[in-house]
């Protein structure tokens, strides 16, 4: 079935459709931590939207996604691994922006993300990689990750980084795709881990 699907280089002009996509899988998962929040799925479109402001309209942005009956259905966000040293100030803004809305919990998130480890080498960094529930488990994020791969070689990346939380579908994915955990972060009841494969 995913053999048959293209994947299509997605606009971030549409960001209100990308921000609805990404809410679904995120909704019910641990990835982001977001307790004591009225509405979880505010919190989560709040996260969503900050990040593809942040990274959006970055010329290194990669932004891919499949569709089904013209109905996003599984999408990626990635960016060149040194774009967060160029973007601290939008950084500290967005936990700014977080701040006045009331999500103080979701700066600790921010914070999480980005004590990334630190690489010579140029790496795709995978932001946001998502699949509408129904559609998990059919081999879209395994296909996704392929694509990726490919991507990465063509620009002369050294590889591919994600931040993951431990013990989840998603973690085990990506160790059978051959990545390594290189961090740990111990964050409340879960474990963080940033990790990369090489080309």
């Amino acid at each position: 079935m995913t053999e048959e699907m293209q994947i299509e280089q997605l606009k971030c002009l549409n960001k209100q459709e990308l921000v609805e996509f990404f809410i679904q899988p995120f909704r019910d998962s641990n990835y982001l931590y977001i307790k004591g929040i009225g509405d979880k799925t505010e919190a989560i479109r709040a996260v969503i939207k900050r990040l593809l402001d942040l990274f959006g309209e970055d010329k290194s942005t990669l932004l891919y996604g499949f569709r089904k009956d013209n109905e996003l259905i599984c999408a990626s966000l990635s960016v060149d691994s040194a774009i967060s040293l160029s973007v601290s100030k939008l950084i500290k803004r967005i936990f700014s922006l977080i701040r006045t809305s009331g999500l103080n919990s979701i700066v600790k998130e921010f914070k999480i993300i980005h004590k990334k480890p630190k690489y010579k080498e140029r790496y795709l960094r995978v932001v946001l990689l998502g699949t509408l529930p129904v559609y998990q488990m059919q081999g879209f994020g395994r296909k996704m990750l392929h694509f990726l791969y490919k991507e990465a070689e063509k620009e002369k990346y050294k590889g591919v980084m994600i931040l993951a939380t431990h013990d989840t579908p998603a973690f085990r994915l990506y160790l059978k795709e051959g990545f390594i955990v290189e961090k740990e972060f111990q964050d409340r009841e879960r474990t963080l881990c940033w990790m990369r494969r090489t080309s």
